[in-house]
């Protein structure tokens, strides 16, 4: 605890003397260095700043007349304050004496005639030495302490910082991130909630970074901070908020080797979590590429990584990002994307172990059942969506360790066709015949059947006249209901049998013959597969 003035009439020599603070009582928290006693104010000697003025007579008439001038030199001074002897026939001190004081806010004791001047320096003196070495005290506790800290590095989570912190300094804390919220607080027990809730967090972020030669000035400042940097990088600040004690320069170490603690586990954890990353990414492309082939020694590989597998069913699961509404044309970084499915695993109590890049995310999801995985991939496309402004493609793939890279190819696969057309959730198991599509249209086979099946009729489209293709599309999407076809396109039934009719002459088809109908219906969706080029 820091010995100020106003702890002066509380040392028993002073209160035995009857000594009080008469005059400057909002410069009482004004930090003492050491007593200095005089017989008038003329022989005080040179003076440094931080002096507890003790005189030995009362000031005399001549004095009394420049008080002003005096009371002006002992606060430009920097003095803590000043005791005077009241003076024989007063009972306080003279008018202009108190008034210029409290003008400037400099503390002034007034001293019964009789009191051994000598003797309360003494105890001033004596109580700055205790005050010293209680400090001298405190900053070795405060080194160790967070020496210990920063020694444990990874084992050290920031919130036990901030808790060691709070218990050395007896002081509220608050720290911010890189935006200025508060995200974490801490408040010492024996302060109630509305003496804590009295701190204006606005006013912390405003401040200036403390060192403690401005708080020991300023002893009425509303905190101290110091910002929070990561390789040159922002991460936010760490406040302590005043009290009804002074700061000083302890409160300034110990804010100091916080903020380094931090500093430091925080890098460490950026490292191993780099370091678990990168370890997931090589591991997934293990699987991937079909190089682990034992399925105990890759559950236990992943539950090192922080990936239970046990007991769940494994999906394969791949993202492609594409442009968003919001016209974001580049993905966010790997990192990111991979916070997205973890956090949307763990939410509906799954694992995720991530590969791949930004550009085509690979993970094995761990997840309950069918359903659940499509709760995950879901609430993974949101966040991406809420966080990132992005839209993205995300196949999915239940499937067994086996055949597992397998099903990293066909999600993979359906995740690009998918990016082509519109955001959502791609479940492999209703996208097969798209796949097989997908990997015909590369080659002419696919053109030749497009061609072969329903090419008289593209060309009866292609030269004008009254379009047929929608027709038959209506039809087959109905089932070959004609009744259906004729309400959905709002015509007469004897202008669809006449259409239907048509249809069948220029493709040489009956569109009653089912096996016909079904390869029909499969030139369409090559059509569409191959117009979207």
């Amino acid at each position: 605890m820091t010995f100020t003035v106003q702890d002066v009439p509380a040392l028993s020599t002073f209160r035995i003397a009857g000594v009080s603070l008469v005059a400057g009582s909002s410069g009482r928290r004004r930090r003492i260095r050491c007593s200095v006693v005089a017989p008038v104010p003329g022989d005080a000697g040179p003076l440094l700043g931080g002096e507890l003025l003790l005189l030995q007579n009362p000031l005399s008439r001549s004095v009394e007349g420049e008080i002003a001038q005096v009371v002006a030199q002992w606060d430009d001074v920097g003095l803590a304050g000043v005791a005077i002897p009241v003076g024989p026939g007063r009972d306080r001190l003279p008018l202009a004496c108190l008034a210029e004081a409290e003008k400037r806010r400099l503390p002034l004791l007034a001293l019964p005639n009789n009191a051994a001047v000598i003797e309360l320096a003494r105890e001033v003196d004596r109580a700055v030495l205790a005050d010293q070495q209680a400090r001298l005290n405190r900053m070795q506790r405060i080194g160790t302490a967070f020496t210990d800290l920063t020694v444990c590095g990874c084992g050290t989570r920031p919130m036990d910082i901030l808790d060691r912190l709070a218990a050395l300094v007896n002081r509220p804390l608050v720290l911010f991130d890189e935006f200025g919220r508060a995200v974490e607080t801490r408040r010492p027990a024996e302060l109630d909630d509305h003496v804590f809730r009295e701190h204006d967090h606005a006013c912390a972020a405003m401040a200036e970074p403390g060192k403690a030669e401005a708080s020991t000035a300023d002893p009425d400042r509303h905190c101290l901070w110091l910002p929070l940097s990561l390789r040159g990088v922002p991460h936010g600040s760490l406040h302590l908020l005043a009290t009804d004690r002074p700061f000083d320069e302890v409160d300034m170490m110990a804010l100091d080797r916080a903020v380094a603690a931090l500093a430091t586990t925080l890098l460490l954890r950026q490292r191993d979590q780099r370091l678990s990353l990168q370890a997931q990414r090589n591991l997934v492309a293990d699987l991937v590429s079909g190089r682990r082939a034992n399925e105990r020694e890759f559950a236990r590989r992943a539950r090192e990584l922080g990936a239970n597998l046990a007991g769940r069913q494994l999906a394969a699961v791949v993202v492609v990002p594409m442009t968003s509404a919001e016209g974001v044309t580049e993905p966010p970084e790997w990192p990111a994307i991979v916070d997205c499915l973890t956090a949307a695993a763990g939410n509906h109590g799954g694992t995720a172990l991530c590969g791949g890049t930004a550009e085509t995310t690979v993970a094995l999801f761990g997840v309950g059942d069918r359903e659940r995985l499509a709760l995950v991939a879901e609430d993974a496309l949101n966040r991406l969506h809420r966080q990132h402004g992005l839209g993205a493609a995300v196949a999915t793939c239940l499937a067994d360790f086996p055949v597992l890279p397998h099903a990293f190819d066909a999600a993979t696969r359906l995740a690009h066709y998918g990016a082509q057309r519109a955001p959502g959730v791609y479940p492999v198991e209703q996208f097969r015949l798209e796949l097989l599509f997908e990997r015909l249209n590369s080659s002419a086979e696919l053109y030749h059947f497009v061609r072969d099946e329903i090419g008289p009729l593209l060309e009866h489209d292609t030269r004008g006249g009254q379009p047929l293709l929608p027709t038959l599309r209506a039809y087959i999407a109905n089932r070959c209901s004609k009744t259906v076809t004729a309400q959905r396109l709002r015509i007469v039934r004897r202008t669809l049998y006449r259409r239907l009719v048509e249809i069948e002459k220029i493709l040489g088809r009956d569109l009653d013959d089912g096996h016909a109908v079904m390869r029909i219906s499969l030139a369409l969706w090559a059509w569409d597969l191959i117009s979207a080029r």
